[in-house]
């Protein structure tokens, strides 16, 4: 009686055992048609049928997608026809890996118009282009930029590509004050080379990004640290920019640091308002629209070009969620005029600012 009753219970865990790899099976694979990712943006293809995985194995050898399962022996892939190339998985791309750097190191709590002052070390990530003043031993702050590694800054091309064949020759970092005077003294750096995009145009302002690499590095502390680079083709509802430019068409640069929050313009919405303006050029997918978010005139300005547009680092169900740079600024109309400014994409850069910054 004890001996069947040990044989039962062996053939019943045997079952049960089958049955709970068949049940996992089912759920950690998809089947070819089956919609896939995070927000189910891709469907579960063949590889051998999937564009961004043959494009991606005959360059690397590696297509970086999620797989969905087999058919017989071949892959079933998570496959989107609409974006770029994935050359590595999302987790292991160099630029996510510096940005978990940056977390992990230090904790950090055109023109600006309506904007308010910047605290010290608010914004450590923030770079101020500085050109030789031909009138005396100084330099002339005209542009900003985010730092992004220790020797890299993003900046716009149209900074390091001007009509006086001016390049910057330092950039300041870890103040609020651009005379230096805060109670931390900034550090400056001299720059070693310059890399505006190659496909910079400024008569169509288009791919208006570029990349300064230091000297040296900078002394990571809680004044200065670089920023983590936004991945998405998303349009974050809240956007962060600053500067020290004008704070009016006819007024000077801000002495000190100034930010103001930004809303997003739908680029076709943009593209039908640009068309009732003069000389307006066309936005494309590869640039953010971006106005006040209400009847004020917050804006960039004159001196504020190169510098970042970013989301805020915050909290979602006890999770830290870094800071990160979503644009550029580029170019606009009149300040805080009712036209939106325009300002460069990073996610659609990050392929050529990982090949640059961490080849």
């Amino acid at each position: 009686m004890s001996t069947r009753c040990v044989v039962c219970s062996e053939k019943i865990a045997n079952i049960l055992f089958v049955l709970l790899i068949i049940g996992f099976i089912s759920l950690a694979s998809s089947d070819v048609g089956d919609l896939c990712g995070d927000k189910l943006t891709g469907k579960c293809i063949l590889v051998t049928d999937c564009k961004p995985a043959e494009e991606a194995l005959r360059k690397r050898k590696h297509h970086g997608l999620e797989r969905c399962g087999f058919k017989g022996d071949l892959e079933i892939v998570c496959c989107n026809e609409h974006r770029d190339v994935l050359v590595r998985r999302p987790d292991t791309r160099k630029s996510i890996i510096a940005c978990k750097d940056f977390q992990n190191e230090i904790s950090v709590t055109p023109f600006i118009l309506g904007g308010i002052n910047v605290s010290l070390g608010e914004y450590p990530h923030m770079a101020s282009l500085g050109y030789e003043d031909e009138t005396k031993d100084d330099y002339l702050y005209e542009c900003g930029g985010a730092l992004i590694s220790d020797t890299y800054v993003l900046t716009a091309a149209h900074c390091l590509v001007r009509q006086d064949g001016k390049v910057p020759k330092i950039v300041r970092f870890g103040t609020v004050d651009i005379l230096g005077e805060d109670d931390v003294k900034p550090q400056d750096i001299p720059v070693a080379e310059v890399f505006p995009h190659d496909d910079y145009s400024w008569h169509k302002r288009v791919h208006d990004i570029a990349l300064v690499r230091l000297t040296k590095p900078i002394e990571r502390n809680g004044y200065v640290k670089p920023i983590c680079l936004h991945m998405k083709d998303d349009d974050p509802p809240e956007l962060i920019v600053c500067g020290f430019g004008k704070m009016g068409n006819t007024r000077e640069g801000s002495r000190f640091l100034l930010k103001t929050s930004l809303a997003p313009v739908n680029i076709n919405d943009c593209n039908n308002t640009a068309q009732t303006r003069i000389a307006a050029k066309p936005v494309f997918d590869t640039q953010i629209c971006a106005t006040s978010s209400d009847d004020t005139s917050r804006d960039t300005c004159e001196g504020d070009s190169g510098g970042p547009m970013f989301i805020e680092s915050k909290q979602v169900k006890g999770v830290s969620i870094p800071a990160s740079l979503v644009g550029i600024t580029s170019y606009g109309p009149l300040c805080g005029s009712k036209f939106p400014s325009i300002y460069t994409r990073v996610s659609k850069y990050i392929n050529w600012i990982e090949e640059k910054v961490w080849p």
